[in-house]
């Protein structure tokens, strides 16, 4: 099994976004973020991301997980898949890192949430938007520095991509 790793790099600009440098989130950068003042209304929503949807051979895990922190220990957030830009996926919750420690959160296996793909092509990462909310109580702040999606998959015979297509041994008259 081969993993690739790639990040969200779009955002909904003027539509669902945190209150604080939303251009942040998906920039690439694990030196700058986002933030938001808790309020369970806001959502920032990722559109776009790193993946050309190159068949790379057959997906078996889809998981995401992202650089963060909170302003107090205990404050979670969710992230909720949108499976082909219309299809929302289950709710996954995760704790942020305590306060001023930025670090990686856990990854989250999305492979089988509610609308995902039944079997996940190339195409299906490519076109994965990720809505993240915070959902705990009592004005916390939460900060975001990346989002990273990983595919766990099987590398295609030979190490080739795309499709494999059988060749005749012909010789000629040698």
């Amino acid at each position: 099994m081969s993993e690739v790793t790639y990040s969200f790099n779009a955002y909904d600009s003027g539509g669902e976004v945190w209150d604080t440098n939303p251009a942040n989130m998906v920039d690439g950068s694990e030196d700058t973020y986002a933030s938001t003042w808790w309020d369970t209304d806001i959502v920032q929503l990722c559109t776009g991301n790193t993946c050309a949807g190159t068949n790379l051979g057959t997906i078996s895990k889809v998981e995401i997980r992202s650089l963060n922190w909170g302003s107090q220990i205990g404050i979670s957030c969710t992230y909720r898949p949108v499976f082909g830009g219309i299809s929302d996926g289950d709710d996954n919750t995760q704790i942020m890192q305590p306060p001023a420690v930025q670090a990686w959160g856990d990854y989250i296996d999305i492979t089988s949430n509610t609308n995902a793909p039944g079997t996940w092509d190339w195409d299906d990462v490519d076109n994965l938007d990720l809505d993240v909310q915070v959902t705990t109580g009592s004005f916390k702040t939460v900060y975001m520095c990346k989002i990273e999606i990983r595919v766990t998959y099987e590398t295609l015979a030979g190490g080739a991509t795309g499709s494999m297509t059988p060749r005749s041994n012909y010789w000629g008259d040698l």
